[in-house]
């Protein structure tokens, strides 16, 4: 095999291993989106949401990818370079039969995934160191902010607490003043209701001495109406010329009509006056 050849079987199986990496990170980063709590949002960490929940697979993917370039590219190199060398190369850990380019290629890769290892390994240190860093000044700033508002409410209460102080010593000056004057008002008012009441009392006392005169005198006119025509009238009445009729209807009709609205006056002031 040439080392095209061991090259496109490298790519490959690079680019495999890194999908298949890309697809869990996806899976572990909707896991963890899922996991984020309603509180930081309402908090205001809606911010770092894209990047706390990205894994560090996805956030160093390109990074990765070009390790595993130059790796491919430093075990190319080395069985290049090598090959004549390692030809008549053959120890424990060699298969029978094994070609002297399959074994070069297999101890180069060796060696450099040992490498890779060595520098994932001091990667991660860097990034949990990193990380610790980070923990350690976001509890010292939330100390401090926690500080500094605490401080703050105090000097506002402080302010608060001085201007109501403030206040009531104003008002403690104008209290006899003012209560003096309310006091006066008052009964300014109370004699101004007093008098109101008895001046209604007497309107309403001459209302009433006059509707029971009216009374009276409907009384009387509605009594002298319910008697009897005497028989000296009815024999005027019945001896007058016409048959019977009274020439002196037509003078008569209004004077009835006048008499009947009295008497439904009459009735009506009577029914309000008993409603009352």
């Amino acid at each position: 095999m040439s080392v095209h050849d061991f090259r496109e079987i490298f790519r490959r199986e690079t680019d495999a291993m890194l999908a298949r990496l890309q697809q869990k990170s996806f899976e572990h980063s909707r896991l963890r989106s899922a996991e984020v709590s309603p509180a930081s949002t309402c908090r205001g960490d809606t911010a770092d949401l894209g990047g706390s929940t990205l894994g560090p697979e996805l956030a160093h993917m390109g990074e990765l990818q070009r390790l595993a370039n130059d790796m491919v590219e430093s075990v190319l190199q080395r069985v290049s370079n090598n090959a004549s060398s390692w030809a008549d190369v053959s120890g424990a850990g060699a298969m029978p039969n094994e070609p002297a380019a399959a074994l070069a290629l297999r101890k180069a890769a060796e060696e450099e995934g040992a490498a890779a290892r060595e520098r994932r390994r001091a990667r991660i240190q860097e990034l949990e160191a990193e990380a610790k860093r980070r923990h350690e000044e976001e509890t010292r700033l939330r100390a401090e902010l926690a500080l500094k508002c605490k401080a703050e409410n105090e000097l506002a209460l402080q302010a608060q607490e001085e201007k109501l102080n403030e206040l009531r010593r104003r008002a403690g000056g104008f209290e006899g003043a003012e209560s003096q004057r309310e006091a006066a008002e008052l009964q300014h008012e109370f004699a101004e209701h007093v008098t109101r009441i008895h001046s209604n009392m007497a309107l309403t006392r001459d209302a009433v001495s006059r509707l029971e005169g009216r009374m009276k005198g409907l009384e009387r006119i509605e009594g002298q109406q319910r008697k009897p025509l005497s028989p000296m009238e009815a024999l005027l009445a019945r001896a007058a010329p016409g048959g019977g009729a009274d020439p002196l209807d037509d003078l008569d009709n209004p004077l009835v009509e006048a008499i009947r609205r009295g008497e439904q006056v009459c009735k009506r002031m009577r029914r309000s006056l008993s409603g009352a």
